[in-house]
């Protein structure tokens, strides 16, 4: 198989990227500085950001646009989790900077996440990271679920964990990555069911695979010998290490979100063919307008594409790899997505119709994700430079177009119109 798909360049030549990288991410959190002190009138984001003002603050120090809708709004779900956090920065900080400085830290920890995540095979596909820009923007933060948003990170977190401890958890000192991912799995669920949901079935599907990979598969599927990056891993303790660690989660997710399959959902609720458009469109990047998906269609379709092209690459190889367990994991991360009912965010997202559009931030991610950790190939680095920078600046030029447009300078006294506001809660 050719060594541009597989394996790395020979020597490591300088690359400005990490420069750029770093100056990208500056110029996000310098517009999110520049932005006025959000009315709470026209977004979730600042919805929530005045929910959670609203049970931090004396009632006479809140903003004076903050009515009482922001409080009742049926689509904005709970942010249990950021209120500490948030608590603490308007301990030091006035109510503005606070909220500017958690939006910051979901602004940096989400691409550096995803950075840690792919680089944790191939070090040279650092430039993926850049993947996770656009998705600054999406569901999670334009509807103002910030524990959501701040899970996503966690949820990378755990994954680059464990493809750089997987090897250890077949040995006899497994039992310490086993108990940090048990852990990290644990916050990650706390946090947000939607992203446990992702990280136990990442999980499930890996340790099923590593199973399969070594008692089921047969030989002519496998490399005539082990690469270096995957080595000789029992698959049994390997797997087993990997369900004591799933088994925290499973039970935090079934007390969390119980009873789930039997919810009904409302009208309006989007089927999994509507789904499926959603997918391959990128309107989990909540477009303001049909004409931005100018900008989002090639973030969403990108990592399908990208993994055919390999899957055809590789097909003149005809091996498969421990590794392709995570791609099992993506895809049934995927298929999950299309088919669940909403309520399996639980109390978290309450209004089903707003749930499905998180449901779909989590496929793109792991799918450039398993890229990342089977393939050091140039081409997509440069591709996903270069489509995911463009979408992150164009989609914060809309942003910044919106927040001027709804916000001109003057405080709003009107009663807020999220426009999911209304939006019908699961039955």
């Amino acid at each position: 198989m050719s060594d541009s798909i597989l394996q790395p360049a020979a020597g490591r030549a300088y690359s400005p990227e990490p420069v750029l990288f770093a100056v990208t991410l500056t110029v996000l959190v310098a517009a999110l500085w520049r932005l006025p002190w959000p009315g709470f009138a026209e977004d979730g984001a600042a919805l929530a950001l005045g929910r959670l003002l609203a049970g931090l603050m004396p009632p006479e120090t809140l903003p004076p646009d903050l009515s009482a809708a922001t409080l009742t709004a049926e689509a904005l779900g709970p942010n249990g989790l950021v209120e500490p956090l948030f608590a603490l920065l308007l301990a030091v900080a006035p109510a503005a900077t606070a909220a500017k400085l958690l939006l910051s830290v979901c602004v940096v920890a989400l691409p550096l996440a995803m950075r840690y995540a792919v680089t944790a095979v191939y070090p040279d596909n650092a430039p993926l990271g850049w993947y996770a820009l656009p998705f600054l923007f999406s569901a999670p933060l334009g509807l103002g679920y910030y524990d959501l948003l701040f899970s996503l990170p966690l949820l990378l977190l755990s994954l680059g964990y464990l493809l750089r401890q997987w090897r250890r958890l077949g040995g006899g000192d497994g039992a310490w990555p086993a108990a940090v991912l048990a852990g990290l799995g644990l916050l990650t669920g706390m946090t947000h069911p939607l992203s446990g949901v992702a990280l136990a079935l990442m999980l499930a599907c890996f340790a099923g695979w590593l199973l399969f990979y070594q008692d089921a598969l047969p030989r002519r599927f496998k490399p005539a010998e082990p690469t270096v990056r995957d080595g000789t891993v029992p698959a049994g303790p390997a797997a087993i290490k990997l369900g004591l660690a799933l088994m925290p989660l499973a039970a935090l997710l079934a007390e969390r979100i119980p009873d789930w399959w039997e919810a009904v959902a409302p009208p309006g609720t989007p089927n999994s063919w509507l789904r499926l458009e959603m997918l391959v469109t990128g309107e989990a990047l909540l477009p303001h307008a049909r004409w931005e998906m100018l900008l989002t269609l090639p973030v969403a379709i990108l990592p399908f594409a990208g993994a055919v092209m390999l899957a055809k690459r590789r097909w003149t190889w005809r091996k498969l790899l421990p590794r392709d367990g995570l791609l099992a994991g993506a895809l049934t991360v995927t298929a999950a997505g299309l088919v669940l009912p909403a309520a399996i965010a639980g109390d978290a997202i309450p209004a089903d119709a707003l749930a499905v559009p998180c449901l779909l931030v989590f496929p793109p991610l792991l799918v450039v994700f398993w890229l990342g950790i089977i393939t050091s190939w140039k081409t997509l680095r440069r591709v996903i430079v270069a489509v995911s920078g463009i979408a992150a600046v164009g989609l914060l030029a809309v942003t910044l177009h919106h927040g001027a447009v709804s916000h001109p300078g003057t405080a709003r006294t009107d009663s807020p119109d999220l426009g999911v506001a209304g939006t019908a809660p699961r039955g």
